[in-house]
């Protein structure tokens, strides 16, 4: 008995300790409504656990009528999944089509982020492959490999410099965070305003 009273006093916590997640999360994040629905869900099921099982006949529980469910909420997945997003919208509810076009729109946009993270990748190893291919033509990379930074002589630290401004991390480098091409295109409307 004091087993299950601890196992009790467990899920109750556990209630708790949801009920305050749900409450700290930001409405302006990004994943704040899949987040908020997890939470919810396991929620539920906590609570389902903490309600006294009642109707047992010869030593086994009833097990619960479907119509128990909540109308309008998708039923958990099989084995205890945490993946709700991957669980497709029955063809049989009334907004099917809304929820199909908003799975579609999500997977979209998560298909835009990451072809942006794959093209900023791009850029970054495009960058440290011209520089580093500048260097080695330069004849600094060989003595950078070795540790002797204290060696190196003025022009060859010009010639570090020259590479990095040359690659198209130079405008991260810098401060611009664009590649280097934002800065002339302003530069150039400050100068037509002026005229």
């Amino acid at each position: 008995m004091a087993d299950k009273s601890k196992q009790h006093s467990a899920l109750k916590k556990r209630v708790r300790k949801l009920e305050a997640e749900l409450t700290a999360l930001q409405a302006g994040h990004p994943s704040y409504t899949h987040k908020k629905q997890l939470i919810e869900r396991e929620i539920q099921l906590v609570k389902a656990e903490l309600k006294p099982r009642r109707g047992k006949k010869g030593g086994r529980s009833v097990k619960a009528s479907p119509a128990a469910a909540p109308v309008g909420k998708k039923p958990p997945l099989p084995g205890g999944a945490s993946f709700p997003s991957f669980q497709l919208p029955s063809p049989k509810s009334p907004t099917f089509v809304e929820d199909s076009i908003k799975s579609i729109g999500q997977l979209r946009n998560l298909c835009k982020q990451c072809m942006n993270y794959m093209q900023r990748a791009d850029q970054i190893f495009d960058g440290l492959h011209g520089v580093g291919s500048h260097l080695h033509s330069s004849g600094v990379l060989p003595k950078l490999m070795q540790g002797n930074v204290k060696e190196l002589t003025t022009g060859e630290w010009a010639a570090i410099l020259m590479a990095l401004l040359n690659s198209p991390l130079s405008g991260a480098l810098l401060g611009g965070g664009d590649g280097g091409g934002g800065g002339e295109g302003e530069q150039k409307a400050e100068d037509g305003e002026a005229k």
